[in-house]
């Protein structure tokens, strides 16, 4: 902590964040949050980038329900070196969003992923090889050419790549100012990818009912009448 920033005990910490002290306790013995600066007395004290420590913490537990090995692996990138570079901030937590283990693996997981790689790299795309979202997209097109029992490419994938890309500048532009910093990009990645995505699932849903009763309903239900 510098000079000018604010100091106080574990108590003031716990009052200011909301936390229990035994959480606070918890945390720094499992690595999560930095210790406090020690005074003569050995009274430890604490600053703001505590406070927004125990907010980041908050969020991946309860927010991404996230275990306390993941939430300290994504601790000790924000205080080693890694952490001054937010884009990679960004993606390391959005790897650890994807907590399910891939049931596919083999020669076809292998070809089916580095067809889509191919395809998004094609695009211009900026994600890496071993990013969770490319697993597991990779066995999600694996389950599609099982149900349909076709071999669809990935290119069949390109007009919800192209939507996705156009919603993820509009939500950086407008989020852009929250991210200040390493702690503030892991809480904006948790925010966006855990809060939105449900609501952007649900949306193509009701999208889906609205294009079938435009397309296939009755005069009434194209009116909103016999819905």
């Amino acid at each position: 902590m510098s000079e000018q920033e604010p100091a106080f005990t574990v108590s003031a910490l716990a009052e200011r964040s909301k936390t229990p002290v035994s959480s606070i306790k918890f945390y720094l013995r499992e690595g999560l949050l930095p210790a406090g600066n020690l005074e003569a007395n050995h009274r430890a004290f604490y600053g703001d980038v505590h406070v927004r420590r125990l907010y980041l913490i908050q969020v991946l537990r309860e927010v991404a329900g996230l275990a306390i090995p993941a939430i300290r692996d994504i601790c000790k990138l924000l205080d080693g070196e890694g952490g001054r570079d937010l884009s990679n901030v960004i993606r390391h937590v959005i790897d650890a969003l994807g907590r399910r283990e891939p049931s596919s693996s083999g020669q076809d997981a292998v070809a089916a992923r580095q067809e889509l790689l191919n395809m998004l790299h094609g695009r211009g795309i900026l994600v890496r090889r071993n990013a969770r979202a490319v697993v597991d997209l990779a066995e999600a097109l694996m389950g599609l050419r099982r149900t349909l029992g076709s071999d669809l490419p990935p290119e069949t994938l390109i007009p919800y790549l192209d939507a996705m890309c156009a919603l993820a500048e509009r939500d950086f532009e407008a989020n852009k100012h929250l991210v200040g910093d390493a702690a503030g990009a892991a809480v904006g990645a948790t925010f966006g990818t855990v809060l939105w995505e449900p609501i952007i699932v649900l949306l193509r849903r009701i999208a889906h009912e609205h294009v079938a009763v435009k397309t296939f309903g009755t005069k009434n239900q194209r009116k909103g009448r016999g819905m």
